[in-house]
């Protein structure tokens, strides 16, 4: 029961294979993966609570892969390097995860594996 692919049968090429990739994120992504790339802080709220967080590293676009070998594909993947209030840091166990969309939710998947 794995992930679903289509292959080519055998002998066969694909037409484009030898060619440069040509996928382009929006720009309206681009713009937000900008964003955060000179960012040294910024500010989460949820139920009542603010929090600082302060990143040591930002990844953008970074496969996640699950213990069932299930993948997402994560818009910020940001190492913390601390937070205010400290007690932060642990509640998010060193890492942030934001993700960005435009025209349609991301899948439930991402945010019950994550």
């Amino acid at each position: 029961v794995g992930q679903p692919y289509f292959s080519y049968y055998p002998g066969e090429e694909s037409p484009l294979k030898g060619l440069e990739s040509s996928f382009e994120y929006s720009s309206e992504l681009n713009a937000f993966i900008e964003a955060f790339k000179t960012i040294e802080k910024f500010q989460i709220e949820y139920d009542n609570h603010t929090a600082y967080i302060f990143p040591k590293a930002i990844s953008p676009m970074q496969r996640i892969v699950f213990e069932d070998e299930d993948f997402v594909i994560l818009k910020l993947l940001i190492d913390i390097d601390e937070t205010y209030p400290y007690s932060e840091y642990y509640r998010l166990n060193g890492q942030l995860g934001i993700e960005f969309y435009k025209t349609s939710r991301p899948e439930p998947v991402k945010r019950i594996k994550l």
